[in-house]
């Protein structure tokens, strides 16, 4: 589960998830771009991710659509060459936020 608040208005947002919450244990921002096709794009990094002998960072790419209340996610995992992705829908819950 990915649990994302926006704000376009003030051009933030927040997000987490189980690996953000495990290395962070908060909500982190995310770069927010609004996209011209009415979709909004997410972007944020995971530092430091304990492996079992090494650690490494994992950008994140979401890219929401609102008409659709669905996602589609990326992974790149610095110094590997797989790229794990996803997709799934949201469930809104208007006027809740990760900020509080």
């Amino acid at each position: 589960r990915i649990i994302f608040t926006v704000d376009a208005a003030a051009g933030t947002a927040l997000i987490i998830d189980a690996i953000v919450n495990e290395r962070y244990d908060k909500p982190i921002e995310a770069e927010l771009t609004m996209l011209s096709n009415g979709h909004i794009r997410l972007n944020w990094d995971v530092l430091n991710l304990k492996g079992r002998s090494n650690t490494f960072d994992v950008n994140y790419r979401l890219q929401y659509r609102p008409n659709e209340n669905k996602f589609n996610i990326r992974a790149t995992v610095r110094g590997f060459d797989n790229k794990p992705f996803g997709h799934g829908s949201c469930k809104i819950a208007p006027g809740e936020s990760l900020g509080g």
